[in-house]
């Protein structure tokens, strides 16, 4: 572990530093994402050192925190410190991926070596075809770490519904897309966030996500369809929905609502599948 920096930068007029908790993962980093997005001065620091652990929704939804500063003018930029965590550091690197123009790690650490549990770093959405190349390369990756033929099909069904979703029905017709396997939990991770929100889901939010999953099951398509994959194919899985205040999460066939979560400002879709210890 790289010794603590005990000395906190000061700031200006022209610069905000916003902290990642140590436990900034899963439903926390969901939870957590509209402070890391309000607006804020041009120079942006993005302090990960206290983070101990990342995952799929850590990468996620520090991308978008990363993409919401930079997209708002292009005199904005973002530095992101690294965690000082060994572990952590190395899943973060290589969970988020390239980060995007005007944003860098800070540089206080060297690159990490390869962890070989990320499947897929954050990706971005753009198009029909990037949408395919990501569900057929999850397959690979599936096959290539000898993952579970039944949970390996689900994960890339995963990637293809919620990529479909990002594009025909996020305000911005695009999403970041990114996978993991999460050993503390022996689970598999994907998730997408697609900023923005539509019409029907900023309006009332309860009802926008109930109606999301009586279309799926009703239809046999879209996102709570693969709810109903993982019943019949005995895979334990836990899919969830949030946008707004609005969050509704599916574990065989038990529905859980919240109405009233901290907001989210998008759209987020994830799948865990459970391994068998």
């Amino acid at each position: 572990m790289a010794p603590p920096n005990k000395q906190m930068p000061k700031t200006t007029p022209e610069e905000d530093r916003r902290t990642l908790s140590s436990a900034w993962r899963g439903q926390r980093a969901v939870r957590g994402l509209m402070p890391l997005t309000a607006r804020a001065a041009p120079r942006l620091t993005l302090d990960a050192r206290r983070l101990v652990h990342a995952d799929s929704f850590t990468a996620v939804m520090l991308a978008a925190a990363v993409g919401a500063h930079i997209e708002r003018d292009q005199g904005h930029s973002v530095v992101v410190q690294e965690p000082l965590d060994d572990r952590a550091w190395s899943r973060l690197h290589d969970a988020v991926g390239t980060l995007p123009g005007r944003a860098r790690w800070s540089g206080q650490r060297e690159p990490p070596g390869r962890d070989r549990d990320i499947l897929m770093p954050v990706t971005r959405v753009e198009d029909d075809e990037t949408a395919d190349l990501l569900a057929h390369w999850i397959g690979v990756v599936g096959a290539a770490t000898r993952l579970p033929a039944s949970e390996s099909r689900l994960l890339q069904q995963a990637t293809a519904t919620f990529a479909d979703n990002a594009l025909r029905h996020a305000s911005t017709r695009s999403g970041l897309v990114a996978a993991c396997r999460e050993p503390q939990g022996n689970d598999l991770q994907i998730v997408c966030f697609s900023p923005g929100e539509d019409a029907d889901s900023r309006s009332d939010a309860n009802r926008y996500v109930r109606e999301l999953a009586e279309r799926s099951k009703n239809e046999l398509g879209g996102l709570f369809a693969l709810d109903t994959l993982a019943r019949r194919r005995n895979i334990d899985a836990t899919l969830r929905v949030a946008t707004g205040h609005a969050r509704l999460s599916s574990r065989g066939q038990r529905f859980r609502l919240d109405g009233d979560a901290p907001v989210v400002p998008g759209f987020v879709a994830s799948l865990e599948i459970h391994m068998a210890p």
